[in-house]
């Protein structure tokens, strides 16, 4: 009978400790499982914040984009050539107005050198290099003869100024010209006329004298 009674109650016992088991089983799978929902609202919450920031920075890279384009495309557009030359003398722009007067292309000149491409070919007779760029201090302007991939000599006007950030350091050289071949070709017809008309004078001067 007292071995019965006891068995009974070690049954009991043992009924009781897997009631406690259960009991702390379910509440720590009801604190999981409420952790695990706060852990899906804040991803939840992340993923929405991380749209928002994409967007965002879509937005700010499209309107840079456009910016960018819009500024290129007015470079392009310019009569005046442009050309932009880094600290290490390399040549980083090269508008279309400086393509025509010089006959090279922007791929055969973009990341080249300014002495090895340039100097050599175009501005034989300007004295400039980059050495002599990077001592400019402020705006100067140069008349120089650019002699043209197919050999034609075009009369140009630089002007070289340094290209500064917004901080004032230098970053670079800008160089831009414009084709005064024209203008050579009226002053040099104007002079000629001024002669003619000189000599003209000189020669009635001499015939009423006589």
């Amino acid at each position: 009978m007292r071995a019965s009674t006891s068995k009974r109650n070690d049954d009991i016992d043992k009924v009781r400790l897997l009631s406690q088991a259960i009991a702390s089983f379910n509440g720590a799978t009801l604190k999981f499982e409420r952790y695990y929902q706060h852990l899906e609202q804040r991803v939840r919450e992340l993923d929405i914040e991380l749209k928002d920031k994409n967007e965002a920075l879509e937005i700010n890279l499209k309107e840079k984009e456009e910016v960018k384009n819009y500024l290129h495309n007015i470079l392009e557009s310019l009569t005046t050539g442009v050309v932009v030359v880094d600290l290490k003398g390399k040549i980083t722009t090269f508008n279309r107005a400086a393509e025509n007067i010089t006959g090279l292309t922007s791929e055969e000149v973009k990341g080249g050198k300014f002495d090895n491409i340039l100097k050599p070919n175009f501005f034989q007779n300007s004295h400039l290099d980059f050495r002599s760029l990077k001592n400019i201090k402020e705006n100067t302007e140069v008349e120089t003869e650019v002699h043209q991939k197919g050999k034609n000599i075009v009369h140009v006007s630089l002007s070289i100024s340094p290209v500064k950030n917004a901080q004032g350091d230098r970053i670079g050289i800008v160089i831009t010209l414009q084709d005064i071949t024209q203008l050579k070709k009226l002053e040099e017809q104007a002079s000629r006329t001024n002669r003619l008309t000189a000599m003209g004078e000189m020669a009635a001067k001499i015939a009423h004298d006589i």
